[in-house]
């Protein structure tokens, strides 16, 4: 790998820092909505918004280097975003601008630059995690509509964006061993995928919060009730969805300008221990801490180069693979670990033991009890006749729990409570009758009901 620099790229870099110079000067108010709003305007007119993109579809047409450059010295001065339309930016713009029609890409691409409003991604599934590939949300075309039901689940931000970009399965069997609209099924469970854009406010669409232990809530499940979508808010050819999706994630997984982020944290981690004191005397100094922030900076550091080998493939052209994406995980976890880190040094100890009280163990409940609270909380507030719950756990190895844990569950259920409700409506109730263990004790459900 060549770490240097080109002359060009050096003059691009010094650009950058006197911009930064002039319009975030020291002690400026980076959060108030006015400079906010003014510092959009600027970046914008000098075409860093979508930095990346093709100059014809409004973007800054720059290179890789460009834009590594601008990412890392943004970083070091805590600049505001470039951008406020985050997922736009991030997923759904390149995947308009590689796959999408020209009127697509007139629609979507300058209010994506300009930030008009929010898109979200519908792409896991209670019982499709990492294995996104075994999504059922099921779409049948009935002439020039899609007509959608099924479920997502932690989708971002969904109760405050406009659109969602949306994966549904339009060929391949479903859970059931039944194709959607009697189509053929693939050759791989891959090619029955396709991708749609679609209005948050369509009919059929209810978005419901998940609440996190402190009572907020980034993430949401969306219900699919019979949505009907328009043929021509297909991104891509029918059934080309999955290709459509991992070109997207790529642009995502393709920056290593994060990193300088993660130093900046780490720094501020390191003087929150040497002011917080431990057994009379600093943080710092205590050795179990000091071994703790040598790991966060060795994965960091580590974080670093990865990126920079994710870099020398994206200057020769070779396909970044997933390799790269092993960043999004580390520097997930150490965030975390910065986070509890900072506040078990920063609470008073009366204020963390509470706490740690109310919070669910680190253990969770053991399978057989989980299998049991979901049979009582069904037949009691569903009055459910007939409840099957059989742990599925072991087909979903290396999936991510949720909120610390919890389990892939397959249950089977008959309610009088159902008659007369679609599939989507049914599966609502039966989620909102398990409540918290939704947050706490199930990542995933599988549900078949009988009215």
């Amino acid at each position: 790998m060549d770490f240097h620099f080109t002359p060009e790229e050096e003059a691009f870099r010094s650009e950058v820092r006197a911009f930064l110079d002039e319009n975030l000067p020291a002690g400026a108010n980076a959060n108030a909505p006015a400079f906010l709003a003014e510092w959009t305007q600027k970046v914008r007119a000098k075409r860093w918004v979508g930095f990346s993109w093709p100059k014809e579809v409004g973007g800054g047409g720059a290179s890789i280097m460009q834009q590594v450059i601008l990412k890392e010295e943004m970083a070091k001065r805590k600049a505001p975003p470039l951008g406020t339309c985050f997922m736009g930016l991030a997923w759904v713009g390149p995947a308009i601008i590689q796959y999408g029609t020209p009127a697509q890409k007139q629609r979507f691409i300058p209010d994506i630059l300009d930030g008009k409003y929010q898109w979200c991604t519908g792409y896991s599934e209670p019982a499709s995690g990492s294995d996104l590939a075994s999504l059922q949300c099921k779409c049948v075309r009935e002439g020039d509509e899609y007509v959608v039901n099924g479920q997502k689940i932690w989708t971002s931000i969904a109760m405050w964006s406009k659109w969602i970009i949306l994966l549904v399965r339009t060929g391949g069997l479903d859970s059931e061993g039944q194709a959607p609209g009697g189509a053929m099924r693939p050759a791989s469970k891959h090619e029955g995928i396709t991708c749609l854009l679609v209005p948050m406010d369509t009919k059929g669409i209810t978005v419901r919060p998940i609440k996190n232990m402190s009572g907020g809530s980034m993430f949401a499940e969306v219900f699919f009730d019979a949505v009907r979508v328009p043929v021509e808010n297909r991104l891509g050819e029918e059934g080309q969805g999955w290709q459509v999706t991992v070109s997207a994630l790529a642009h995502e997984r393709s920056s290593i300008a994060e990193v300088e982020g993660l130093r900046r944290k780490l720094e501020e981690l390191k003087e929150l221990a040497r002011k917080s004191r431990k057994n009379g005397r600093a943080a710092l100094e205590d050795d179990g801490i000091r071994r703790r922030i040598a790991r966060f900076e060795a994965k960091i550091e580590g974080m670093r180069f990865n990126g920079m080998r994710a870099l020398t493939k994206q200057l020769r052209g070779e396909p970044l693979g997933t390799r790269s994406g092993w960043r999004s995980l580390a520097a997930l976890r150490a965030l975390v670990a910065r986070s509890r880190n900072r506040r078990r040094h920063t609470e008073h100890p009366e204020e963390h033991h509470r706490r740690a009280r109310a919070r669910p163990p680190e253990g969770l409940m053991s399978t057989e009890d989980r299998v049991q609270r979901i049979e009582s909380l069904l037949r009691e507030k569903l009055g459910a006749t007939d409840v099957q719950v059989v742990d599925e756990s072991h087909k979903h190895r290396g999936h991510a729990g949720a909120a610390g844990g919890g389990g892939h569950f397959r249950v089977t259920i008959a309610s009088p409570r159902f008659a007369g409700l679609s599939l989507v409506q049914a599966q609502r109730l039966v989620y909102e009758a398990l409540g918290e263990m939704m947050t706490h004790e199930i990542h995933a459900l599988t549900i078949t009901t009988r009215g």
